[in-house]
């Protein structure tokens, strides 16, 4: 029953990272390919919060990667033997490590694409 819920886990912090990445690449297309968004921002208060607004919602992203892997993590090191010897465990439990933080590096990348693109937009529209 256990592996069941690693699995999922392991699939809701893959969910997380594609969803950060779509939504990331879909906000910097959006202003990127028509005039239509970007016309509507006038002022610098306006950028700064969809800033702060990306800077949250990767921090939320981060954050529900970290503890998936780290819930799916404990599964197998205290309650789960997956049937597997003792360095097999270990040797998912490593990878399991990087691939987390491989995620949170790709949510990273993905919100300095988007805050890249609004200062681009901000830069051409704001004359203050």
């Amino acid at each position: 029953m256990k592996k069941q819920y690693y699995w999922k886990l392991w699939d809701a912090a893959n969910y997380i990272t594609g969803f950060a990445a779509t939504q990331a690449l879909a906000f910097a297309f959006i202003f990127i390919s028509g005039p239509e968004m970007v016309d509507h921002i006038k002022y610098w208060y306006q950028l700064a919060g969809m800033a702060f607004f990306i800077v949250l919602g990767c921090i939320i992203y981060c954050g529900g990667v970290y503890k998936s892997i780290q819930w799916a993590q404990k599964i197998i090191i205290k309650e789960e033997e997956l049937d597997l010897e003792l360095e097999e465990n270990q040797f998912i439990v490593h990878t399991m490590k990087r691939s987390s933080w491989g995620r949170i590096i790709a949510i990273i990348f993905f919100t300095v694409l988007d805050l890249t693109v609004l200062y681009i937009v901000g830069s051409l529209n704001i004359h203050s």
